[in-house]
């Protein structure tokens, strides 16, 4: 969201806007269209909990007890997962201070020696700059050409459609996520 939600005043100040977008169905993002199959770890609303938000507005946004509320989460900036098996890293990369969103590909060869079995990926961002990301693989030269070509580190624009996401995943990070984990027997 384009601000906090960690406090009751976060969540109350922005009270109207989040009634209208859980209504909506922006929020939680969560592209796939309802009926269209189900999904591991889905992040829709349902129905009564939208309507409860909607309550909780007409109802004069009544605070409950405090004493009730969970810990507020402790963003470490460690890896969730423990110490990888493989860390692949970006080089340092700047963010402009203003302007336009920024889309950046990174291109990162994985070196590697064997072949190995994914069964969970993290994404860890070294700033909180990083609005969301996402990984694919492309066995083509295209992205590397594509980062050729530009002087500063990755190159901006669409990804070539030669880079895709494994089968059946697709490899996404935005901050508050938590990491990604195959359900047994669906490593890649």
């Amino acid at each position: 969201a384009p601000f906090s939600l960690l406090t009751y005043d976060d969540a109350k100040n922005h009270a109207a806007a989040i009634v209208a977008a859980t209504r909506a169905g922006v929020v939680p993002p969560w592209k796939p269209e309802p009926g269209d199959g189900e999904f591991v770890d889905e992040r829709r609303l349902t129905a009564e909990q939208i309507a409860t938000l909607r309550q909780w507005v007409e109802g004069g946004l009544v605070e409950g007890d405090p004493t009730l509320l969970p810990r507020p989460p402790a963003w470490t900036g460690q890896w969730q997962l423990g110490t990888p098996d493989l860390v692949i890293e970006t080089v340092p990369y700047t963010v402009r201070s203003s302007g336009h969103d920024v889309y950046r590909n990174f291109v990162l060869p994985i070196e590697t020696s064997t072949s190995r079995r994914i069964r969970a990926w993290e994404f860890l961002p070294g700033s909180g700059a990083v609005h969301h990301a996402t990984m694919q693989f492309d066995p083509t030269r295209s992205s590397r050409r594509f980062d050729e070509q530009d002087p500063e580190p990755g190159y901006e624009g669409l990804v070539p459609h030669s880079a895709m996401s494994p089968d059946g995943y697709f490899l996404g990070w935005q901050p508050g996520m938590t990491s990604n984990v195959a359900p047994a027997g669906m490593s890649w």
